[in-house]
């Protein structure tokens, strides 16, 4: 369990790490699948790039704690093969902090990067003829 876990969550990390990477750099156009997809945001170019640009470094931290946590249960499961007498409960404790630490952490990242990007597409629209 440990390492499947650090499977799903190492590239997630990884993705989430190029999509700060490419909304940073305004390389991330609009589409349907990953960045601050408002109404706002799928109206206007500018708009998207504002709010990709303001949710980049919470985005960058969400994919960081992921990444670690990815790693982290890979290297426990590494540990757990290697060492049989490993108690259980300890393994089960060490994987349900990993992996829920890691997608609660990204989560939170992510939803605050979501905030931030709206507030600023938001607040880029608000001046007339500034989302066109």
């Amino acid at each position: 369990m440990l390492l499947i876990t650090g499977i799903v969550l190492v590239p997630a990390g990884l993705l989430m790490l190029w999509v700060a990477w490419a909304s940073r750099r305004d390389r991330l156009r609009r589409n349907g699948a990953v960045g601050v997809r408002t109404p706002l945001t799928m109206e206007s170019d500018a708009a998207w790039f504002a709010a990709q640009r303001a949710a980049a470094s919470a985005t960058a931290i969400g994919g960081w704690g992921a990444l670690l946590g990815g790693v982290g249960a890979i290297v426990m499961a590494i540990v757990e093969t290697s060492r049989p007498g490993l108690s259980f409960p300890f393994a089960m404790a060490t994987w349900t902090l990993l992996a829920l630490g890691a997608a609660g952490w990204s989560l939170a990242w992510t939803l605050i990067g979501a905030g931030r990007g709206t507030r600023a597409a938001e607040a880029l629209c608000a001046a007339p003829a500034t989302c066109a």
